[in-house]
């Protein structure tokens, strides 16, 4: 019974187990601000237009083309709070999304994409907050020239003063 139960384990384990290769990672970073005294009965949304992805300039440092790659997921994520005066403990949930639109027509937003979360953000969270990857594949967006990125927040209660931040997301390219 002992040996069943061992074998079904391994079966599973190994059935699990993801075949992609990790070709090389993907790191973008952008500056995220919570304005003091938002309110936390709203969703606050902060979108990022014209994110430079220097996919040319990977494919070629790392001798691999476009038909070589089998999909493009997110790897890590972190939001990194960058004065010493404030923690980030005021944030409930966080999404980070990529989606497509134009700066000159922001209601105009498409192919929205979750791609990093993190839901009932811990209270003692005061210099970053990890987020978790989500599943999605986003190749197309980070093989065009540019991409865009979106933040989408709750709030716990609203900042006591303006909050600067840095948002740095990990992408991994997978044969």
């Amino acid at each position: 019974m002992h040996r069943f139960l061992i074998l079904i384990f391994a079966i599973a384990f190994f059935s699990s187990c993801n075949d992609n290769e990790e070709l090389f990672e993907m790191t973008y970073e952008t500056d995220v601000a919570f304005s003091a005294g938002i309110s936390q009965f709203e969703i606050h949304f902060q979108d990022m237009f014209g994110i430079e992805t220097m996919s040319e300039s990977l494919l070629a440092a790392n001798n691999i083309t476009r038909e070589e790659i089998s999909s493009i997921v997110a790897k890590e994520a972190q939001l990194i709070n960058i004065q010493s005066n404030v923690s980030l403990d005021f944030i409930q949930e966080i999404s980070i999304r990529t989606f497509e639109g134009s700066p000159f027509t922001p209601d105009d937003i498409s192919n929205i994409t979750e791609v990093f979360f993190r839901e009932n953000v811990p209270q003692d969270q005061r210099t970053f907050i990890n987020l978790l990857p989500a599943l999605p594949d986003v190749k197309d967006n980070l093989f065009e020239e540019e991409f865009n990125l979106g933040v989408r927040t709750q709030l716990r209660v609203p900042p006591p003063s303006t909050v600067e931040a840095k948002l740095r997301v990990t992408f991994q390219v997978q044969r």
